[in-house]
């Protein structure tokens, strides 16, 4: 893994992996702080990011001839942005994936604290599966919800093991991912097209994970929300297989564990990353951390925390 303390070390490095990009950052940059990594599977590419600052991200496309075009699908893992491409706006939070064209303009503001996956494809290759790319780019997905939290899965795992695949197993798990994509953005795919309860709890489990961090997050507070009842809640989210409280509890549980094994954040203390995820009491998030996953937090983060770098 990379790190980087200078903002403008910072701005050169992000423009030399998206050519034609320019950034700025917002607040006092004394004590900027960013993790990275990039890796690649012949012309597939991806990179991982964490950054303590907010940032503003202008794209203008190289006027050069570029040999490979790229549109990026970027999960958001933690934070918010606001995205602008082709004049569609998209505003979100958490877990959501949006599909990028890496040839043209492009304007980002992401929140302070924002994590973020981006997984380059081939256009050529994107263009065969799903068609008009252009009316797919900067369309938030949901990545709490039916096939949008499966792909989240697997741009996760491609990610996470990403020094075990060979190009060839890599291209496979791509493949996938487009057609998954492809899916989702097929009339039948559109969240509009669904069922009143299937989308309202998709808008209910965004809602959650957009507000994990704040400890007062319960059924109650869900249910004032969005103005039904808790008994409604629990009908709208049984398909989760738990109740809302303890699905919220096992997503901030998941939360903590990948931050705590992800070398990227290791500048972060298991107190901080607990109370990051909503937990407001040190000693009850080790117990249940522990008989969740039968390790402590500081035992996960200390095999962790000596990753070599890449």
């Amino acid at each position: 893994m990379n790190e980087c303390r200078n903002f403008d070390e910072w701005s050169q490095t992000y423009a030399d992996y998206f050519p034609g990009t320019r950034i700025t950052a917002e607040g006092d940059l004394a004590d900027f702080h960013c993790t990275y990594a990039r890796w690649n599977w012949g012309d597939l590419i991806a990179y991982e990011m964490f950054i303590s600052h907010a940032e503003n991200v202008y794209f203008q496309p190289q006027q050069k001839k570029r040999t490979n075009h790229y549109h990026y699908l970027t999960l958001l893992r933690n934070g918010a942005f606001r995205t602008r491409q082709f004049g569609t706006e998209c505003t979100a939070h958490g877990d959501i994936l949006t599909l990028a064209d890496g040839s043209a303009p492009y304007v980002a503001r992401h929140s302070p604290q924002a994590h973020m996956i981006f997984l380059g494809l081939p256009t050529g290759l994107l263009q065969r599966s799903v068609g008009d790319l252009r009316s797919a780019c900067n369309i938030p997905i949901s990545a709490n919800f039916s096939s949008g939290a499966i792909l989240k899965d697997m741009v996760q795992s491609l990610w996470l093991r990403r020094q075990e695949i060979d190009n060839e197993h890599a291209h496979g798990i791509a493949n996938a991912i487009i057609c998954l994509l492809s899916t989702l953005h097929s009339p039948t795919g559109n969240p509009t097209s669904r069922g009143i309860g299937s989308t309202r709890q998709s808008e209910i489990l965004d809602y959650i994970n957009a507000n994990l961090t704040d400890p007062n997050l319960n059924v109650e507070s869900i249910a004032r929300f969005f103005d039904i009842s808790t008994r409604y809640l629990r009908t709208l989210l049984q398909n989760t297989g738990t109740t809302p409280s303890r699905y919220i509890h096992e997503l901030r549980l998941q939360h903590c564990m990948e931050n705590l094994s992800n070398p990227l954040l290791n500048h972060l203390s298991v107190t901080e990353i607990a109370f990051r995820w909503g937990f407001n009491e040190i000693s009850h998030f080790s117990r249940v951390f522990t008989v969740r996953f039968r390790e402590s937090p500081s035992k996960v983060r200390r095999k962790h925390i000596d990753v070599p770098t890449l």
